[in-house]
Parts: structure tokens; sequence; C-alpha cells
């Protein structure tokens, strides 16, 4: 048996293509196990979906929709004019409110003119009762001095009657010029609240203003991004509530990648990471990006009913978790939802710079 081994071998040895047939079985050899490297160092999901930034746009005021610019799937600039809620309601509160605003700004320049006139008139009760104290100084001087000649019989019985009503007239003078110095200030007192309250009436006026300025320019609806125009059942005529989304942007340059691996596929993944792109809607042509970042949790902890696995029966079921991929450059044709297929080798090598 072994002879016959020997010289087969030996035939084959002295072929004149075995030189070249061990050479391509060597290449063969390396390829493979190449091969095998690569496969046992790639972690491949088909679970993988474009996504985007999508701004979904809702109205902050009721109204009726009077206007409509712009129809599905079509492209849009930030600051571009969607569409228009009837604004009649809102132009006749401004205009009772700017009404309301002057009435009171006029008041207040009323109030403005009574204080200036109270003022002045408050300065001339200051003087008339500094010469009524004058005055009272005097005559009450004059009028003691006469009771006492009067009971030194040397002043007439008529005279202490003229000087007692001279001091009763000069006393009263100085009463009333106190009341009135009084009355004056209690008047710009008065004039000093009816200001105050005037002015805060004119604030809340003035603050109802901008709340009606500010429904007034949301009668608009604005585009906040670029992007392109979807997801909008809105017809002229529709009663529009705020809360409620009316349309959606997908923004412009905003495509990334959700793949979702298994539990036991990302241990060696790290931000970063070259990646292997095929779309289902390229077929047969390769794309490039990177590893933008991995979630903290799996996708079923972020539903709105995460699953409890603490009562009930259990049945153990491998978790995904969600990785986010961004390309290289964008890519056209291609829009949120489409499917893809990403391939991360785990033996990259990154940059520590």
């Amino acid at each position: 048996m072994l002879d016959v081994l020997k010289q087969n071998i030996q035939k084959y040895r002295n072929h004149p293509f075995a030189k070249y047939i061990l050479i391509v079985a060597f290449i063969v050899i390396i390829y493979s196990g190449y091969k095998i490297y690569v496969w046992v160092n790639t972690e491949s999901t088909d679970n993988a979906y474009i996504d985007a930034d999508i701004s979904d746009v809702s109205a902050e005021i009721n109204g009726v929709l009077t206007n409509l610019l712009v129809t599905n799937t079509t492209k849009v600039n930030k600051g571009d004019l969607i569409g228009e809620i009837d604004d009649r309601d809102y132009k006749a509160k401004l205009a009772a409110l700017e009404a309301s605003i002057g009435a009171s700004e006029k008041n207040i320049e009323i109030i403005d003119q009574k204080i200036s006139i109270g003022q002045n008139q408050l300065e001339q009760s200051d003087e008339k009762l500094k010469l009524a104290a004058t005055s009272f100084n005097i005559v009450s001087t004059d009028f003691t001095r006469v009771q006492e000649l009067n009971k030194a019989k040397f002043a007439s019985i008529k005279a202490l009657d003229d000087s007692k009503n001279a001091y009763q007239k000069a006393k009263t003078d100085y009463k009333q010029a106190q009341l009135d110095i009084d009355i004056s200030k209690q008047n710009l007192q008065l004039l000093g609240l009816e200001k105050a309250a005037e002015q805060e009436k004119l604030k809340e006026l003035e603050a109802n203003k901008k709340i009606i300025l500010r429904s007034l320019q949301n009668t608009k609806l604005i585009a906040a991004v670029s992007g392109v125009f979807g997801n909008s059942s809105l017809e002229v005529g529709n009663y529009i509530t705020p809360g409620r989304a009316l349309f959606s942007i997908v923004q412009d340059n905003s495509m990334y990648i959700q793949a979702n691996f298994k539990e036991t596929q990302i241990k060696k993944f790290q931000p970063g990471m070259k990646v292997e792109i095929q779309f289902d809607a390229i077929p047969k042509k390769t794309f490039y990006g990177k590893i933008r970042n991995i979630s903290p949790a799996t996708g079923s902890k972020f539903t709105l009913i995460p699953p409890d696995n603490a009562t009930g029966n259990f049945t153990k079921i491998v978790q995904r978790v969600p990785v986010l991929i961004d390309f290289d450059a964008p890519v056209a044709n291609l829009i949120p939802g489409m499917s893809v297929i990403v391939s991360i080798r785990t033996d990259q090598k990154l940059s520590t710079r």
C-alpha cells in the first residue's frame, strides 16, 4: 500500500503542472483562511433601516385653514410659508386692544395733568399757609397786647372786640390754610393711586397685545427647518386645534441608519468603527459609514409598555440593541424606512488621537 502511494506521489511530482497546482492550492487555502477570519470577525444584520430627523409641526392656535401652499413630498426651505389660518378674529381683538391701550395712555396723560395742577395748588396752599401763619402770629400778639391794655383801662371795649374779631378771623384763616394743605396732599395721593392703577391696566393691555400679536404671527404656518414636506392630510377649510400634529418635515441631510444588532453581537462595537452598508434599494453596490453611538438600553426597554418578566411564564428572547450609523456622504434616492444590510468588522483598530 505504501509502495503504491509513493509511486503515485512520485508520478504526480513529475507531472509538468504539479508546481502550478500546488501554488493554486496554496492560494485557495490562504484565501479561504482569510475569508474564514473575516467571517469570524464580522457582525452583520439585516434588521436595519434608514431613519432621519423628522420635525412634527403642530399649531399653537385655533382657527380655520384658509390657505395651503404646499403638498406632500414638496421640498421646503426654512422660513417658507406652508399655510395660513383665518386671522380675522385676532385682528379684531388686536384693534380693540389698541383702542383700549390708546384710551389708557390718554387717561394717564390726563392724570399727569391733574397731578401737575395739584402740585401747583399744593405750592399755592403752602404759600397761603405761611402768610396765614404770619398773620395769625401778628394778630395774636396784638390781641394779647390789647387785652392787657384793656385790663389797665388804656383800651376801650370796642378796641378789644375789634382785636378779638381779628384774632378769630386770623385763626380761622390759618386752620383753613392747613386744611387746604391736607386736602391738596390727599388729592395728590389719590391721583397717584389712580395713575398706578391705570398703569397696571395699561401693562396688562400691552401684555395681552403681545399675546394677540404672537397669535397673529402663528396664523402663518412656517417651515422651521429645510426638508421635504409630508405626512399631511390638511385641506383648506379644516378647523385647526392646538397640539395636533398637522404635518412633518424630513430634514435635509439628516438621514442615518438604525441597525438593531443582537445583544451577543455588540461586545466589541465602539463609536467611530467603519461600517459596510448595502441598501436593498441600490443592489450590488456597497457604501460605508461609521458608528455614531450605541443605545444605552435594548429596544424593548424604550417601548411604551416595557416587558415585565417578574410575573407569569418566562420565555427567553434574544434582545436587540439599536446602533446608530452615519453615512460618510449623503446618498441620493434614499428615504427613511428603507431596508439596509450592515456589516461591521470587530477587529478594527481605532485611532486614539
